[in-house]
């Protein structure tokens, strides 16, 4: 967990299950949580997690996008679950102006077999008006793996029922990055941009994505992709998610590699009238 001892505020932490591992939460400086953990319609959408189905190794799909408890009978997505299994914990260290946290963990299929070995690396960056975290995945085959084209896959971040268009939360898309492309500069881009609805923003490839709530003072979370671009899977309930796969999948041969990222930010503005 890492905590504001001047403020006397959590503002992230890094957790988990049997499953899989994924942080929760994750706050702006004034304390507003931005993420859910355990929606009661989607219960495996936790917080900011990782995760991908189907992975096809030697004819079987295995599914690391679901995970128990299941909700209805026969549900076919709970067959096949695979885990990701972090060895050994977390490594954390200080650096300049924040924290990172490095997990190394192996994706097993449902019978065991290894799959995948994952470097995950969390960069968390506490400034005055925002906490940012820098998320990259990386992966590494460990036997002949099919990902095909789905909409099951990537960095997933469900946002706090604040940040849905069901609450009046206000949506914008930025197309092309701005010339300063740091934090503050996507994020003024995006309070700048036109507010468009969270279905015109879906399955559109954007250099950013921002969610800010309608009541004042305002707060909100700007979802910033990192290399390679892809298309947002964006729902009114609250899910965005950045998708490698949206699109086009791939086959990976053993020791071959696939990486990408996403950075969140938490923060605390005036509203865009302000």
């Amino acid at each position: 967990m890492a905590f504001d001892e001047q403020r006397g505020r959590c503002i992230a932490a890094l957790g988990g299950n049997w499953y899989r591992p994924w942080v929760y939460p994750l706050c702006t400086p004034a304390g507003h949580q931005v993420l859910q953990e355990y929606p009661f319609d989607h219960p495996f959408h936790n917080g900011c997690f990782v995760g991908l189905h189907p992975v096809i190794h030697a004819g079987v799909a295995h599914n690391f996008w679901v995970t128990p408890p299941q909700r209805q009978v026969n549900d076919p997505l709970m067959r096949n679950l695979g885990r990701v299994v972090m060895e050994p914990a977390p490594h954390l260290e200080a650096c300049e102006g924040g924290l990172t946290a490095t997990l190394t963990s192996t994706w097993l299929a449902s019978d065991g077999t290894p799959l995948l070995q994952e470097r995950r690396a969390y960069l968390l960056e506490p400034r005055q008006h925002a906490h940012t975290l820098h998320v990259n995945c990386m992966w590494t085959a460990l036997v002949e793996i099919e990902v095909p084209a789905t909409k099951f896959a990537g960095i997933g971040v469900r946002l706090t029922p604040e940040l849905t268009s069901r609450c009046g939360a206000r949506f914008a898309g930025v197309v092309d990055p701005p010339a300063d492309q740091t934090t503050q500069g996507m994020l003024a881009a995006s309070l700048s941009a036109p507010e468009a609805s969270v279905e015109a923003l879906h399955e559109r490839e954007l250099a950013a994505l921002c969610v800010q709530t309608a009541s004042q003072p305002a707060w909100g979370v700007l979802l910033h992709a990192q290399a390679p671009r892809a298309a947002w899977f964006a729902r009114s309930y609250g899910l965005v998610l950045h998708n490698p796969f949206q699109t086009v999948g791939t086959t990976l041969l053993p020791t071959n590699t696939i990486e990408w990222g996403l950075s969140i930010v938490a923060y605390d503005a005036p509203g865009r009238d302000g």
